[in-house]
Formats: structure tokens, sequence, C-alpha cells
């Protein structure tokens, strides 16, 4: 258990964290040092203090990153839920097509999204990853509910820079960022997709009446 906990935490947090640092020295380079009066002969004379500081800084912005998406998480469930509630007002005005853009956009990546379309209830999946945890069973799924937990925080970095750089009219790295983000987005939908289907199939396959 220990060992699959530190395997979260350098591949979601500190990978999340890491590529957020590449963004920011592909945004701003020589600007990031300045502001804070860094030299890169500083950073060549003090690796090792640099890697020191770096590793638990960089874990630290991945859990930050990680709770900014616990934000479109919310959104999201605001979005389909004012989809199920008002679909036919939303229809009559001709507005339906947006909420279910944004539904796709903000759900489409995550579990509750794909256990919506699938129009499986979220209370009986998450007693099945349950027994599946119970019974030693949960490994396989693990791994893509891992994976998708990784390519979320990386398409929020990557949307955000390319928010960035939209603004500021940097058209190579807006490209560049819109790359990364729909990249990103759909590894993390086809990791959702494994992770719902592998736990139904696994509880079907050690449940005697394949329930």
């Amino acid at each position: 258990m220990e060992d699959k906990f530190t395997l979260r935490d350098f591949l979601v947090y500190f990978a999340t964290g890491l590529f957020f640092l590449l963004v920011l020295l592909r945004t701003f380079d020589n600007t990031l040092l300045k502001f804070f009066n860094i030299e890169k002969s500083d950073i060549k004379d003090n690796e090792a203090l640099v890697i020191f500081l770096l590793l638990p800084g960089l874990y630290l912005i991945g859990h930050f990153i990680h709770g900014l998406d616990l934000v479109l998480f919310k959104l999201g469930r605001y979005f389909w839920d004012l989809k199920s509630s008002y679909s036919t007002k939303l229809k009559k005005f001709k507005v339906l097509w947006i909420v279910n853009f944004l539904v796709l956009i903000l759900n489409g990546y995550r579990v509750t999204g794909m256990l919506n379309k699938k129009g499986i209830i979220p209370n009986e999946f998450w007693v099945k990853v349950s027994r599946l945890q119970y019974d030693g069973k949960f490994e396989k799924a693990e791994y893509w509910n891992l994976m998708n937990d990784l390519f979320k925080g990386l398409t929020l970095v990557s949307f955000c820079w390319l928010l960035f750089v939209l603004y500021h009219f940097r058209w190579f790295d807006f490209w560049l960022s819109l790359l990364f983000t729909f990249v990103f987005w759909n590894r993390a939908r086809h990791m959702v997709v494994n992770f719902v289907s592998t736990t139904m199939n696994t509880h079907k396959a050690i449940t005697p009446n394949g329930g």
C-alpha cells in the first residue's frame, strides 16, 4: 500500500507540478529568474540545493492544481444538474447544445461524467470499487484511475496556459498549448473509460451471480 501511495504522489502530484514548472519556464524564461533574483549560474553552482527545494515544492504545486480541478468538477456537476432539471426549457431557448458542450468538456473525462453517460448509479459503482479493494482485485482498475487523475491535472495546466498565451497573442504557444490540452483531455477520457469498464467487468467476473 505504501508503494502505491508513493507512486500516486510521484505520478499525479509531482508530475503535474513539474509540467507546471516547464510551462512557466517556457512562458517566462529569464523573467521568472529575474523575479526571484536568481542567475542561471546560481542554479548550476547549487544543483543539489535546487533539487532539494524543487521536490517538495513541485509536490505541493501539484496538490494545489488538483485542488483547483475540484472547482471544475463542481462546475461540471452544476451544468449536469442544470441539463437534467431544465432540459426542455434549455431546448426551447436553443441553448441546450451549449450546456451539452460544457457538460462534455467538464465531465467527459471524469468518473462521474462517464457514469452518467453509461447510466450507472454512482453509489452502486463505488460500492463495487470498495468490494474489489477488499478482495484485492482492484490493482488493474486502480492503474487507470491513477492515470486519469494525472491527465486531469495536466489538462488543467495546459488549458490555463492556453488562456494566458491567447490573452497575450502568442500564437505559436497558443497552438502548442491547444494541442497539449486536446491530447491530455483525450488521454484522461481514455483512462476513465478503461477505469469504469475494468471495474464493472472485474466485479462481474468475481461475483457468483454476475451482478
